[in-house]
């Protein structure tokens, strides 16, 4: 047989892809900030001209072919790590375009009242005896009625201390009132809860075959999770059983009686006295919570005027200042 020369031979070596020409160096900018469009592109453009070249200009040795890819992978490698530089910087330069009120709101709220939120007592105390020593001590008062704080404007400071300190008092026994209703309720929730789950499971043993009856007490499907549907529900249940003695005899099989249903009745309506004194007791303590506050910031600003003062009056002896609440460093 004659050897057909025009064959494909799959190991003959003109199947093998030959070797491209390493491109001339140059000098490619590898520094991660700068982003210039120039350079880019053109980092780019060379290395698609390169990857594009024809085949006939890259007959070189396989050692020169071996230094291109290298060349190329670092190219590569480095035009990565620019570009995700790139995109790191630009997400910093957006985050700073936000208006500044949104922020660094919290950075303009005072010391004094960042402290008042660690410690309302702390701050009652420290003012306190802010005002007492400043009267109590000849030296500090002479002082500071130096700078204008006489008499009569500490009268007016402790006028405000004392607004504030009735305005916290009356706002812990708001909050204490809430706690109680709110423990009151929990209980008779608790118990009306009981007495209806396990009321509505005799009704639905008992009347499982009369749909009317089910229909007539609110049994079909499962109980509503709502307090409001959940308490119209309790109602229809009870008051219809009440409505027709009939029923409760037939209930009366599984130990529920005609005074029962009174109970529950009952039961459900000191339920829903107390949810109303509940809301009624959280709505003062919300109030009572706002009054609390606007207090404490009018005092907060009268004292940081007066301490930016008193630190003005005692330069000299500024030791003089833990008297009024504070913390001199040596």
């Amino acid at each position: 047989m004659t050897e057909n020369t025009n064959s494909f031979n799959p190991i003959h070596i003109d199947n093998f892809d030959k070797p491209e020409v390493a491109p001339p160096p140059r000098n490619i900018n590898t520094n991660p900030l700068d982003f210039s469009s120039n350079t880019a592109v053109a980092d780019l453009q060379q290395l698609e001209e390169i990857q594009k070249q024809p085949e006939e200009e890259h007959n070189q040795p396989e050692d020169v072919q071996e230094q291109r890819e290298a060349m190329l992978e670092q190219r590569e490698e480095e035009l990565g790590k620019a570009e995700e530089m790139h995109e790191k910087v630009e997400d910093v330069l957006n985050q700073s375009e936000e208006p500044p009120q949104l922020i660094s709101t919290n950075k303009t709220k005072s010391k004094m009242t960042s402290r008042r939120k660690g410690s309302e007592t702390d701050t009652l105390e420290q003012y306190r005896v802010a005002l007492t020593n400043v009267e109590q001590q000849q030296e500090i008062a002479a002082a500071m009625t130096g700078f204008g704080y006489d008499t009569a404007a500490i009268a007016e400071g402790k006028l405000l201390y004392e607004n504030m300190r009735k305005a916290y008092d009356l706002n812990k026994q708001e909050d204490n009132e809430t706690l109680e209703s709110k423990i009151n309720l929990d209980a008779i929730t608790e118990t009306v809860a009981e007495d209806y789950s396990l009321d509505r499971k005799k009704a639905k043993v008992i009347f499982r075959n009369d749909p009317l009856v089910l229909h007539k007490l609110a049994l079909s499907g499962a109980a509503p999770k709502a307090y409001i549907k959940w308490v119209e529900c309790m109602k229809t249940f009870y008051n219809g059983l009440a409505a027709e003695p009939e029923l409760i005899t037939k209930l009366s099989k599984l130990k529920f009686s005609a005074e029962d249903a009174e109970s529950r009745l009952a039961n459900i309506q000191e339920l829903e006295s107390a949810r109303s004194q509940y809301l009624k007791e959280a709505g003062e303590s919300q109030e009572a919570t706002k009054a609390k506050d606007t207090a404490f910031a009018e005092v907060d600003k009268w004292m940081s005027d007066f301490y930016a003062v008193a630190k003005i009056a005692m330069e000299d002896k500024p030791q003089l200042l833990e008297s009024l609440g504070l913390l001199v460093r040596n």
